[in-house]
């Protein structure tokens, strides 16, 4: 007996056991589409599941279910679906017998939980033993889910005729909607289609499809389900005539998150408004850019609080896969241009360097054979850190560069999140800060946005710093807030950020931006362009307070045009994409990060006794700026007509006077630009000038500090010639010239000399008029061009 009841035991175990085991834990492991939904659900792309079909995963239709959909499914297919275990067994006797006295398969009975075994299994019951195992496996998914879940993974997972698979997919491909309500007649439509969706559907017998969705629409209105009143108006809404395209207005957004993240559901922080709004302008503006035969553009846009994006348009669409319109522009590696050239000031100004109003040398530049120009090919002489910046003048930078050191700079800009420029110092060298490296619009956009969250934290804050203020921008929606904790800059300090922003909120805009202040939308942005070598990318990028925009244009394939320039292309799509964002405030001035400092007027550097002096504001923990070596005291006559010394005139009769004296080789080029800059008088006759700063008339322009010079041939195998250039205070000087101590010949106001060297080591001596000589060493070394 004690046997018996173990074995008894041993077998309802097992059986239990079994029936626990008998589904997996995963029902259904189909291929499913792709899909993006914006910030509030809305679908803005999908893509086709690998089998071809249209099936949406279960999470983009996760309590999104309609509820004129539920109630009409069991309406139609189980109105006793909440108050059965998975088996009707009134319905399931009524159809034994209907079936025996037919002698046929006339009705399975199948209640909404076995009609999900069903979608499970791939196929219905086809025998009564089938049936049999049907009704245990609905029983078993009655054990371990609710009748919510169950109508959801049946609603998910129903055929709704052609390659349509699922509620969500439905909805989408026969009304337009994504997530949203239906009508009584759209809902009764979905609920009669899976009965048999091979024969009725849109394409094929709509009359008969009418006849069962309005046969549900009565029967509905006899149980009370809907309002009868209105059952008229449910009748006589049309079936719809064909399927819906599924939207595609964030196609490389699609694609990124697909590769990114690696699910089917992908749900992005975008503003599905603001993205067909720039989708649309990019379309627009696509016209005259395919005229001039460049094929792609990118407009990025981004919160600047969460980093959060709100819009991503990665191409122009249209252009057709020769003209590589699959690139996601947003995350390939571009030329940054000169959109690298804030960061440097905003780091070489949160240490002390330079001032905005510091003067930056412009002049023609040899550096080991490394020859930058403008893109104006002009020059200042010198230029206020601030002008230069906002002329993005290419030779101020690279020598600011230089002195600030590539290793140093790299390192900042990656701990901005500039992690693309991954190669080392000396591959990128001086042409780093022009366009040298390559970053994305994603992460330069991530990198201005960066510095503009630094500020803000700091200036609602009370002076303080968050450690978390650097961080990439967002696909998915980021709605965690970090509090500001720390005192003293992770990165960057707020003061730097602040007076690079308000010198790049000065930039004139261009065309009809340009009165931007006098209209009725003030918004204040910080921007920049940019544009690479060959016409290759044009870029622009700004920053509001509360948005950070990006825009590319030019070939994906790298091919250059004439008019790629951020100025005249980028620029005016980035103000067209503000025009479109609300306005917002500007930046609060971080006076907690920021303290006046007493500079010359003239030179933005500390003061001296000769120069007259100024205030700016200055980074707080700046203590000393480099002292001025451009203010001077000059000794003069009497008259005040000549420079004196004690070696040829009395003291107690010289008179003091101060002057702004620029090196000879900065002068040459400043008084071109500058009529009212004044040279000091002459040396009078038979007097010394024992001034070493001021002793230098003459400079070397080219070549300057350059120890070899390459010589290339031509393609007739000839030396091709080298022209040397001085700059003499002196407008009206001569100047002889001197190659290894034999004389060359003479020139007057402009100085430049051409002429083929041989190859070896030579000293170039150049003597003015006066007396006054320079000289420089050089080796010539001769380039084939192999």
């Amino acid at each position: 007996m004690k046997n018996k009841r173990r074995w008894l035991l041993i077998c309802l175990v097992m059986t239990l056991f079994g029936f626990y085991f008998i589904l997996p834990a995963q029902l259904f492991k189909p291929k499913y589409s792709t899909i993006l939904e914006d910030r509030s659900g809305n679908l803005l792309g999908a893509r086709i599941a690998t089998d071809g079909q249209w099936r949406f995963p279960p999470e983009a239709g996760r309590d999104t279910i309609d509820l004129r959909y539920i109630q009409s499914v069991i309406q139609f297919e189980d109105k006793s679906y909440y108050w059965h275990f998975g088996v009707n067994l009134r319905a399931l006797m009524r159809a034994v017998v209907q079936n025996i006295r037919h002698r046929r398969f006339i009705s399975g009975a199948s209640t909404i939980s076995m009609q999900t075994i069903s979608l499970y299994r791939g196929h219905k019951a086809h025998n009564i033993l089938d049936k049999i195992w049907e009704i245990i496996l609905a029983i078993r998914l009655e054990c371990s889910y609710s009748k919510e879940e169950i109508l959801k993974m049946y609603a998910a997972h129903a055929p709704f005729g052609g390659n349509t698979v699922g509620y969500g997919a439905a909805t989408w491909r026969y009304f337009g909607k994504h997530n949203k309500i239906l009508t009584w007649a759209e809902a009764a439509l979905l609920a009669v289609l899976p009965n048999d969706p091979a024969l009725i559907h849109l394409s094929k017998n709509r009359n008969a499809l009418l006849l069962k969705r309005n046969r549900l629409l009565i029967s509905m209105s006899e149980s009370g389900i809907l309002d009868k009143a209105n059952l008229e108006l449910y009748l006589e809404e049309p079936l719809p005539d064909r399927p819906f395209d599924m939207p595609n207005i964030a196609p490389h957004l699609l694609a990124s998150m697909k590769k990114e993240i690696g699910r089917d559901y992908l749900k992005t922080s975008c503003d599905i408004q603001m993205q067909k709004k720039l989708f649309a302008l990019l379309k627009t503006n696509s016209s005259s850019l395919l005229a001039n035969q460049v094929n792609n553009a990118a407009i990025l846009v981004a919160e600047i609080n969460t980093g959060n994006i709100i819009a991503y348009v990665g191409n122009i669409e249209g252009t057709g896969q020769d003209h590589g319109e699959q690139v996601d522009i947003i995350q390939s590696n571009r030329s940054t241009g000169s959109l690298l050239k804030p960061f440097l000031a905003m780091l070489a100004i949160q240490e002390g360097r330079v001032t905005t109003r510091t003067l930056l040398t412009d002049i023609p530049i040899n550096i080991d054979g490394f020859k930058p120009d403008n893109f104006t090919y002009d020059y200042e002489g010198s230029v206020p850190l601030a002008d230069a910046l906002r002329k993005s003048l290419n030779i101020p930078f690279v020598l600011l560069l230089k002195d600030y050191n590539i290793s140093r700079c790299l390192q900042g800009l990656r701990n901005l999140g500039l992690t693309k420029l991954s190669n080392s110092a000396e591959h990128y060298g001086l042409s780093l800060i022009i366009g040298g490296g390559e970053s994305s619009l994603w992460e330069l956009c991530g990198a201005y946005a960066s510095c503009a969250r630094i500020l803000k934290t700091f200036t609602s804050s009370s002076g303080r710093y968050s450690s978390h203020d650097i961080h990439p921008l967002m696909m998915s929606e980021n709605k965690q807030k970090y509090e500001a904790v720390e005192k003293s800059p992770t990165v960057m300090d707020a003061g730097a950020v602040w007076q690079v922003f308000e010198e790049l909120s000065q930039n004139t805009r261009p065309g009809r931006f340009e009165q931007w202040k006098e209209t009725n939308k003030k918004t204040k942005i910080a921007w920049k362009t940019g544009t690479s070598i060959g016409f290759r990318d044009a870029w622009s990028i700004g920053v509001s307070s509360n948005y950070v925009v990006g825009v590319w244009i030019g070939n994906a394939d790298g091919e250059g045009r004439p008019g790629v320039i951020g100025l005249e292309t980028a620029a005016p799509l980035l103000f067209e994409t503000f025009n479109i964002l609300p306005a917002s405030d500007w930046f609060v001035t971080p006076f907690d990060a920021l303290k006046k400092n007493v500079i010359c007027a003239k030179s933005g550097l500390s003061p001296n006794e000769a120069c007259s002096i100024d205030t700016i504001w200055t980074c707080k923990h700046i203590q000393q700026l480099p002292v001025c070596p451009y203010d001077q005291f000059i000794s003069l006559d009497e008259s005040g007509k000549y420079r004196v010394n004690g070696s040829c005139y009395d003291p107690y009769k010289m008179t003091k006077q101060s002057f702004f004296i620029l090196p000879p080789s900065q002068q040459f080029y400043y008084a071109r630009k500058h009529p009212q800059y004044k040279q000091p008088p002459s040396f009078m006759e038979n007097c010394l000038d024992r001034n070493p700063v001021s002793h230098h008339q003459m400079q070397f322009i080219y070549p300057n500090n350059v120890k070899k010079l390459f010589l290339p041939m031509d393609l007739n195998g000839k030396l091709n010639p080298v022209t040397f250039e001085v700059a003499h205070v002196g407008s009206h000087s001569t100047i002889f010239w001197h190659l290894d101590n034999q004389f060359l010949g003479t020139t007057k106001d402009d100085h430049k000399y051409t002429l083929v060297l041989p190859s070896g080591h030579h000293e170039m001596t150049c003597v003015d008029d006066k007396g006054n000589s320079i000289s420089t060493r050089f080796e010539v070394l001769l380039s084939t061009g192999k």
